[in-house]
């Protein structure tokens, strides 16, 4: 099943991710929080380490939203995941 979200493609049969049509590699613990983020319009770290079921500590969390960020700033100059004080969300605006 592939999602796109304005300048976002995902493919959750091949986990794959395109940015303005560019492919960004991910881990696959980057993909699933990444999966997470677009199906939520705000979520906390907590309901993230839930969602991903407590396999990875909730503390990598933030290093892995900041990996993710990085590699599409890479692309886009922009990140994808913005945080405010309520938690992450998908940054919809390039």
């Amino acid at each position: 099943m592939s999602k796109k979200h304005m300048f976002l493609e995902v493919d959750e049969e091949t986990r794959s991710v395109h940015l303005v049509g560019y492919g960004l590699k991910l881990s696959n613990t980057e993909f699933d929080i990444l999966n997470i983020i677009l199906d939520n319009d705000l979520i906390n770290a907590d309901d993230i380490f839930q969602a991903l079921g407590g396999k990875i500590s909730k503390k990598s969390i933030p290093v892995h939203i900041n990996s993710i960020n990085n590699k599409a700033f890479e692309i886009s100059g922009r990140k994808l995941i913005s945080f405010s004080d309520k938690g992450y969300h998908f940054a919809k605006h390039l």
